[in-house]
């Protein structure tokens, strides 16, 4: 439940939107991934990486309702397909760069999710956006206009590690 105030970077680079290690750096479709793992020490207020105005929110995967649709099934890139039943939410924003999603996923011992914002609203670089409870994994997704700076295996600090680059 920590929450402390960090130092948000200047300038139009993306910055990290969660504390953790990156697992994957991914590109398909003219889609980045940067898929980071948050462990039970990080902080899990996740920031957000650039300014923008939140579009829209999309929430699936419950364990109890296993037949339930699931809007992300048919997504080219769907993480965690494996898992039993990963609860995952994403918030989309409009930015100057294009369309951009930040996606928290987590399993079936942690499955709150939270977002401090509602559509509509205009998010500043590094404002506290929401957090998962004790959740597992955040994926950033970008279009081609922005390119991931940071390596697999790469700590970060959110709100404060530079992850990417307009292009």
């Amino acid at each position: 439940m920590r929450d402390p105030d960090r130092a948000i970077p200047p300038g139009p680079d993306l910055i990290s939107a969660v504390d953790g290690t990156v697992l994957a750096k991914l590109k398909q479709a003219g889609r980045h991934y940067l898929v980071t793992s948050l462990n039970v020490w990080d902080v899990h207020v996740a920031r957000c990486p650039c300014a923008g105005v939140v579009e829209r929110f999309v929430e699936h995967g419950d364990m109890f309702e296993p037949e339930r649709s699931d809007p992300l099934r048919n997504e080219e890139f769907y993480f965690l397909r494996d898992k039993a039943s990963p609860k995952q939410r994403y918030m989309e924003l409009s930015t100057d760069h294009g369309l951009l999603r930040i996606r928290f996923v987590t399993s079936y011992l942690s499955r709150r999710i939270e977002f401090f914002c509602e559509p509509g609203d205009s998010i500043d670089k590094g404002q506290r956006i929401g957090r998962m409870l004790f959740g597992s994994t955040c994926i950033v997704e970008t279009d081609e206009n922005f390119e991931f700076s940071v390596d697999v295996g790469e700590r970060l600090v959110a709100g404060e590690t530079l992850i990417g680059k307009g292009v």
